[in-house]
């Protein structure tokens, strides 16, 4: 399901090439969902263990597929109009950035199964890196990057230091070039959705230096 995802992605940017997401005016909300969901799947990682988690990442995708579809449809589910009031982009699929999000910690969960604390280290460099990304950029942003005027130097920097928490769950070599590769790649102008293109190629760089 995750490369499924990951190819719809792929495939997605290069159909719809007029597509844009605006980002929200205050970004808080829809950063401290993101930041709790990966939270939340770490420690389950540690309470649960990996399957178990892999399983309720797995449950969470059934669910929230047809109600993104439902959504779509114009069909209102109770609960979720609100909540995609608070954390939706304009123009971005309702529930887009959730979903992206889950098929990226599932795709570290398959990848990273032999390592389980790699797999906590891979989700906390994703969802800590973007969350301190976005509050350096728009609070202290005011360095615009030459190779994207809609990234600050600040930004970069920030999600960097938020991926570098990872050395805490694992200090190796790895886990410092990944927050530098991931913060660079999220600074590029890319279409591609970034909550799973960051988890795909920092699972690969784990996978294939430890």
């Amino acid at each position: 399901m995750a490369i499924a995802g990951l190819g719809y992605d792929i495939s997605e940017s290069i159909v719809f090439r007029q597509k844009k997401a605006i980002d929200r005016f205050d970004e808080r909300a829809r950063k401290a969902a993101h930041v709790l969901s990966n939270l939340s799947a770490c420690l389950a990682i540690l309470i649960l263990g990996l399957q178990t988690t892999s399983y309720l990442v797995l449950l969470a995708l059934f669910v929230g597929i047809p109600v993104m579809h439902l959504t779509v449809m114009g069909i209102k589910v109770p609960g979720i109009e609100g909540w995609l009031k608070k954390v939706g982009r304009v123009g971005e699929t309702p529930g887009e950035g959730p979903l992206y999000n889950a098929l990226g910690i599932l795709f570290a969960l398959g990848m990273l199964r032999g390592n389980p604390m790699a797999a906590i280290a891979v989700i906390l460099m994703f969802g800590l890196g973007d969350g301190f990304a976005t509050y350096t950029g728009t609070t202290y942003g005011k360095h615009k990057l030459l190779w994207n005027r809609n990234k600050t130097m600040e930004g970069t920097l920030g999600f960097m230091a938020g991926a570098m928490c990872a050395v805490l769950i694992m200090p190796v070599s790895a886990t410092v070039l990944g927050a530098i590769l991931g913060a660079f790649i999220e600074s590029l102008p890319l279409k591609l959705n970034d909550n799973i293109t960051l988890p795909v190629i920092l699972s690969l760089l784990f996978y294939l230096l430890l």
